[in-house]
C-alpha cells in the first residue's frame, strides 16, 4: 500500500493518535491523568508501566451518514459537540533557524516539518475545547481537539485547500468521535447520503494576513451536515467489503497524534503543554463511536521499553519516516534516539507481522469497561487496508 493512500486517513486529522509526544510539555492535560511519554519511538524512562494491555471490541450502531446524527450519536458519552472558530485556535508557529516565518519556505525547509508530508505552510492553528452537557455544566473527562489546516491562502482560494477538523476523547470512558471535513466529500459516492456540493470549508474559512480565520457552524445550526461529515462507513458501498480508510489507521493507539510540528503549539495558560492533550498508559481506554467494527489493533512485544507509556501505531510511524521525519530525532522526548533498539523491535515485528515474530503480539484496548488484551487469528474486525505485514494490502503481498 502505497505512503500516498496510507497517508489518507490522516486527513482526517494528523493529530493523533499515536501517542507521539515531542520533547517539552510533561504536565498532565487533565487532572490525575500521567505525563506524556510519547508514541512509536519511546516512553520517557522514568514512565512506569500501568497495566498489561488491554483490549476489547465495542458494540453498538453503525455509522452514521450526517454530521447531526453522528453529534447526535455521540452526545451520551461527550456532550454536545462544541462550536469551534478557528480565531480562537494557537497558531502552529514555523520557524527556520529559530525565527518565525511568515512565508512558505518550502518542503522541509523548516525546523518542525508537518509529520504527514513534511509541510512548512503556515497559518494553521489548533485549539482544544473542554467538554460540556447540553446545560453547559463541565465534563472534565472530555476534550474536543480541532485542527484548522492550512496549505496557504491561494491554496485555499484557488483550490479549497484547506480544512478544519475536529476530535473528542472521554479519557474515563475511552468513547473517541472524529468529524471529517467537507473536503472529505471528495471520496464519497454520488449518491452518498452524506454527500454535498460543498467540498470545502471557504463557505466558513478565510485567511487573516498568514493566519486561517474563521467559524464553523455548530450542530444546531442547519448547515453543520455541509461544514462536517462522519468518517464514512468502513463498507461505504454496502457490498461486504471494506472500501474507506478507518481514522484508526492514523490514529492507532489513541486519538491524538503528536509530532514535532503540532505540539509547537504550546497551551496559552501553561506553554508546558502542548495543546494536544498527552495521554498515557498501555490501558487507556479507547473505542470509536460508530467504528465497532474497525481494527483497533496494535502489535505488542512485552518489555519492549517504548510500549511502557503506550501502544505502538506503527503505521503512523513509518508515515512519518516516509516523509522525512525520523522518529528517534524526537523520541523519547527528553532523551531522543536512546531508545532506538527497541523502536527497531517493533519495526521488525510490523514488518514481518506478530504472526510471523516470537513474542510479538495482536492486542486491541479495553473499551467501555471490557477489558483488551491480545487477540488471534480469529479477531473479527482485521481490515485489508492496514495492518498487514510491510503496511500492505492482502492484494499486495509478494508483489514486489
Amino acid at each position: 500500500m502505497s505512503v500516498t493512500s496510507r497517508s489518507a486517513c490522516c486527513f482526517l486529522f494528523l493529530l493523533v493518535l499515536a501517542l507521539l509526544s515531542s520533547a517539552g510539555g510533561v504536565s498532565p492535560p487533565w487532572p490525575g491523568t500521567a505525563p506524556s511519554a510519547g508514541l512509536e519511538a519511546a516512553g520517557a524512562p522514568a514512565c512506569a508501566p500501568e497495566q498489561a494491555p488491554a483490549a476489547a471490541s465495542a458494540s453498538g450502531a453503525p455509522m452514521p451518514f450526517l454530521a447531526t446524527e453522528y453529534a447526535a450519536m455521540c452526545e451520551p458519552e461527550l456532550g454536545r459537540v462544541p462550536k469551534i472558530a478557528c480565531d480562537d485556535g494557537v497558531l502552529i508557529p514555523i520557524t527556520v533557524g529559530g525565527v518565525e516565518v511568515f512565508e512558505d519556505p518550502g518542503n522541509h525547509a523548516c525546523d518542525n516539518p508537518d509529520g504527514l508530508r513534511g509541510g512548512c505552510a503556515p497559518g494553521s492553528r489548533l485549539g482544544r475545547v473542554e467538554g460540556r452537557d447540553a446545560g453547559g455544566n463541565l465534563l472534565p473527562q472530555v476534550a474536543w481537539v480541532y485542527f484548522c489546516r492550512s496549505v496557504g491562502p491561494e491554496n485555499l482560494e484557488r483550490h479549497g485547500w484547506g480544512s478544519v477538523q475536529m476530535i473528542g476523547y472521554n479519557r474515563e470512558s475511552g468513547a473517541t468521535c472524529f468529524f471529517e471535513a467537507a473536503d472529505g466529500r471528495h471520496s464519497l459516492p454520488e449518491n452518498h447520503p452524506a454527500n454535498s456540493e460543498i467540498r470545502d470549508q471557504r463557505p466558513w474559512v478565510s485567511f487573516d494576513g498568514h493566519r486561517m480565520v474563521g467559524q464553523l457552524p455548530g450542530p444546531d445550526d442547519p448547515d453543520f451536515n455541509d461544514a462536517f461529515m462522519p468518517p464514512p462507513p468502513a463498507d461505504m458501498n454496502g457490498d461486504g467489503e471494506p472500501d474507506v480508510v478507518q481514522c484508526v489507521q492514523c490514529h492507532q493507539s489513541g486519538p491524538f497524534i503528536h509530532d514535532p510540528y503540532m505540539d509547537s503549539a504550546r497551551d496559552a495558560d501553561d506553554p508546558r503543554r502542548p495543546v494536544i492533550p498527552e495521554i498515557t498508559g498501555r490501558d487507556v481506554p479507547y473505542y470509536v463511536v460508530g467504528g465497532s467494527d474497525w481494527d483497533m489493533r496494535t502489535i505488542h512485544i512485552e518489555g519492549n521499553r517504548c510500549l511502557a507509556c503506550h501502544s505502538a501505531p506503527m503505521e503512523i510511524s513509518q508515515i512519518f519516516e516516509a516523509s522525512g521525519l525520523e522518529v528517534n530525532s524526537f523520541m523519547p522526548p527528553h532523551a531522543p534516539g536512546s531508545m532506538a533498539d527497541d523502536y527497531q523491535e517493533l519495526v521488525d515485528c510490523w514488518l514481518a507481522g506478530p504472526e510471523n515474530t516470537p513474542g510479538c503480539d495482536w492486542v486491541v484496548p479495553s473499551a467501555q469497561g471490557r477489558e483488551g488484551g491480545v487477540v488471534g487469528d480469529d479477531y473479527p474486525h482485521k481490515s485489508d487496508y492496514f495492518n498487514q505485514p510491510g503496511g500492505k494490502r492482502d492484494d499486495e503481498q509478494g508483489k514486489d
